[in-house]
């Protein structure tokens, strides 16, 4: 049997993996936060180039299963807005306390993120 075919969402090309990015991003963007996440964002001097997300999540809220739980969340979050966000935006994504609990649930982390990209005007 073959497995049904997937489009893959996060290409390399919609990915942010360079700390001279994530740098940018801090130190140029604006923010917005709440309980779960913290969003900056950054025009891209590509405007009409796909929006690209970076995810960062800090290592003292948790261990590598939690910190990769807390990332896969915020993936799916970001995959299910992406159609809605205009293009040419670098975006990252830092997780909080609150994203790395084993209760958390997927709908809390997505309507976290919607409300911090409307704060941002997204």
């Amino acid at each position: 049997m073959f497995a049904p075919t997937r489009v893959l969402f996060m290409k390399s090309k919609t990915v942010i993996k360079e700390n001279f990015m994530f740098s940018k991003v801090f130190k140029n963007g604006r923010y917005a936060a709440n309980n779960f996440l913290t969003v900056y964002a950054l025009k891209n001097y590509n405007r009409k180039a796909a929006s690209k997300l970076g995810i960062s999540v800090s290592a003292k809220n948790g261990g590598a299963v939690q910190r990769n739980r807390a990332k896969r969340v915020v993936r799916e979050a970001f995959r299910r807005l992406y159609k809605d966000l205009p293009p040419g935006y670098l975006i990252v994504i830092v997780g909080r306390k609150p994203c790395f609990d084993r209760n958390t649930k997927m709908n809390e982390v997505l309507e976290a993120a919607k409300s911090a990209f409307s704060r941002l005007k997204l």
